[in-house]
């Protein structure tokens, strides 16, 4: 892995103002991300995984705002801060530099536009090429995605398949040469089959292109397959990063033990799932001290009072718990 950074989090808090309070939905937040390298978000619905990929573009929609923090870019000749761009700036930014499919991706497409029509007005809109330049760009990212590029050109969204508009839609992320491409949990609603399928056009993506990719999801599957390390989310924080093969046999902390040993396993032996106990915590009034302490086995009065940090435990190895040791997959 290239120890050299494409992007830097640092001390990112984003919140929602609902009528309620506030939604602290990420919480001074650090994460490098390495050139060439993929990362995945992995945690429990609302952890925040979203609301941080939409903040690396800083595309976080109201009644979200960022709070506070810096979001590092190196792609350039000098790094800059993201979250400093104007609107004319972002826009030249986004999509070039960094681009994302959404969680809703198979409703992103216009269903009365073309898919050439969809790649062209992304060309057109950043001045990158001619008609024919785009259209051979596009049939050139269609046949790595593994479609008819011809056919699929010409097709509306009606006449693709879900897999089929997945993979349109991630062809099209690519058109401007990104450094970075964020996917939103970019196997959902799919058949099995079809999630194979994309995960194998992933890896190619990888290996072809030397990109970095950030997955959110909740599949571990997903994460095992196509990560090099994996950021744990717990209620707007990460409780633990390290490298795909430590964080699935050497998990150092209680919610990543909990998440592991609630995933059924796909050989012959049988062993008994064990749910993490309890709900993910209320994001406008999160307990005292450590988030995960209500539902932790672990747990102690220490854990109450203070919030622990992210700390280095081993190499490439980072978890915020008090009770690490104590941990055993």
């Amino acid at each position: 892995m290239a120890e050299k950074n494409i992007l830097s989090v640092k001390n990112l808090s984003v919140e929602y103002k609902v009528g309620r309070g506030i939604v602290k939905a990420v919480t001074e937040v650090d994460l490098d991300i390495y050139k060439g390298e993929s990362v995945a978000l992995i945690g429990e619905s609302g952890c925040g995984k979203t609301t941080m990929g939409l903040a690396m573009m800083n595309l976080v929609p109201p009644p979200g705002y960022i709070k506070e923090g810096e979001i590092l870019f190196y792609g350039g000749t000098e790094p800059f801060n993201i979250l400093s761009l104007d609107k004319g700036d972002l826009r030249n930014f986004r999509w070039k530099e960094i681009s994302m499919v959404f969680q809703s991706a198979l409703n992103a497409l216009n269903p009365v536009m073309r898919v050439w029509d969809h790649i062209y007005d992304t060309a057109r809109a950043h001045g990158k090429g001619s008609p024919e330049e785009t259209k051979k760009r596009a049939l050139e990212l269609l046949e790595l995605v593994r479609l008819e590029p011809e056919r699929v050109l010409k097709a509306y969204p009606h006449e693709l398949s879900g897999g089929m508009k997945q993979r349109a839609l991630i062809a099209i992320s690519l058109l401007l040469n990104p450094k970075i491409i964020i996917l939103d949990e970019p196997t959902t609603a799919l058949d099995i089959l079809t999630q194979k399928n994309i995960l194998k056009v992933l890896e190619d993506i990888k290996n072809k292109l030397n990109l970095s990719m950030i997955f959110i999801s909740h599949d571990l599957s997903l994460a095992a397959e196509l990560s090099d390390r994996i950021a744990v989310m717990y209620a707007g924080k990460i409780v633990e990063l390290a490298e795909v093969y430590d964080l699935f046999y050497d998990s150092k902390h209680p919610y990543t033990v909990g998440l592991i040993r609630s995933v059924p396993t796909v050989t012959a032996e049988f062993k008994e799932l064990i749910p993490i106990p309890g709900s993910p915590p209320d994001l406008i009034s999160l307990p005292s001290g450590c988030p995960f302490h209500p539902r932790c086995e672990y747990a102690t009065e220490g854990c109450e009072e203070e919030v622990p940090e992210l700390i280095k435990v081993s190499e490439d190895h980072y978890v915020s718990c008090f009770r690490w040791r104590e941990m055993k997959s």
